[in-house]
């Protein structure tokens, strides 16, 4: 997150939906600045002793991007060796079709 978002972030309806959905798993949500995403969720996995990670569904991109490198998923995976990630769907994306 760029920085001086932090407090306009804080207030999104998005964000306490995901502050209420991880009271109710006895997860803790942390919200961090920096310029390089992966970097700041390693420090704080590593600082915290984290071994599970929960995130939403990353941003689509093209296809190519989807399967290297590159891709936040796996610079995470590589980042935190023996940490598990966890890719949670957004359902408000599920279409009628795919049986919702």
């Amino acid at each position: 997150m760029k920085p001086g978002r932090l407090a306009q972030e804080e207030l999104s309806p998005g964000l306490a939906a995901v502050r209420r959905l991880a009271s109710v798993l006895g997860a803790h949500v942390l919200v961090e600045e920096g310029d390089e995403m992966v970097d700041v969720i390693a420090r704080v996995a590593r600082e915290r002793g984290t071994t599970y990670i929960l995130m939403g569904t990353p941003p689509a991109r093209n296809a190519w991007q989807r399967l290297t490198k590159t891709h936040l998923v796996f610079q995470i995976l590589n980042e935190l060796p023996g940490v598990d990630l966890r890719i949670v769907a957004d359902r408000t994306q599920r279409s009628e079709e795919n049986g919702s």
